[in-house]
């Protein structure tokens, strides 16, 4: 089922359909060149109900057809539901820390994609939908591979919807990270980065982007790393301060203009 609802929605341009004898009109590539899937709501009967698909191809044609036709039933809830059955919904403590020290061991290569060999682990606090913010909540898909998180209010108020007020579109429950399977069943809350978080904020580190787990199960914040472009200002700034620490620097000699005619 997770393989199913995150795969993508395609339309073979020599398939139709006939639902109680209505023809369905395939959604192709309206929606920033995506196939959207057909709903079927208006069509549907109280009694049985009968599904007709069409391939419109030679009688020569011999070529595999492998494709897999879904009807999907939808439910709709509201926030405040899957943000109560997180409570329920919980790895421990002691889960979450156990499965870092197998995997961290060499253990069953089954809980990761890659069997870990090293002695640590880092896992990213940050929501990487918004890249602003520690988590408040932090959850990540039943089958996700990886340990880092994402934050549950942000993830649910960032899901597209056709209308302002509409249920959030059925395709849109994808893992930020991995894009796996996240609908609202099968996400889970990590206590153990509950626990980090509340430490961190009592040692006023909320602005701490990463951890680093190691084999005992103890962690400690990443250090930051100084990379990337740095601005002018910042420069004349270190420089100012060089200046004010060690006075005044020697002029440098004016240079040398050659004017070639």
């Amino acid at each position: 089922m997770s393989s199913w609802v995150t795969s993508d929605c395609y339309w073979p341009d020599t398939v139709y359909f006939d639902l109680n004898g209505n023809a369905l009109e395939p959604r192709r590539k309206l929606q920033h060149g995506r196939y959207l899937p057909i709903d079927l709501t208006e069509f549907m009967q109280d009694s049985d109900n009968e599904l007709k698909v069409y391939i419109n191809r030679s009688n020569h044609d011999q070529s595999a057809f492998g494709y897999a036709v879904g009807v999907e039933m939808v439910e709709t809830t509201t926030q405040e539901k899957i943000i109560a059955q997180m409570n329920k919904s919980t790895i421990s403590v002691h889960d979450s820390l156990s499965a870092i020290k197998k995997s961290l061991a060499g253990g069953d290569a089954d809980d990761d994609d890659i069997m870990m060999t090293s002695s640590t682990v880092t896992i990213n606090l940050f929501d990487p939908i918004s890249a602003s913010k520690i988590f408040d909540t932090p959850v990540r898909g039943d089958k996700c591979k990886h340990r880092d998180p994402f934050d549950l209010e942000i993830f649910l108020a960032t899901r597209k919807r056709e209308k302002p007020g509409h249920p959030a579109v059925p395709d849109e429950w994808r893992c930020p990270i991995c894009r796996g399977d996240v609908r609202p069943d099968q996400l889970r809350k990590d206590a153990f980065l509950v626990q980090v978080r509340e430490q961190l904020k009592l040692m006023d580190m909320l602005d701490t982007r990463a951890i680093v787990v190691k084999r005992d199960g103890t962690w400690e914040a990443k250090e930051e790393e100084r990379t990337g472009v740095r601005s002018a200002s910042l420069e004349c700034e270190e420089a100012a301060a060089r200046v004010s620490a060690t006075g005044p620097q020697p002029k440098k000699p004016a240079p040398v203009v050659i004017e070639l005619d």
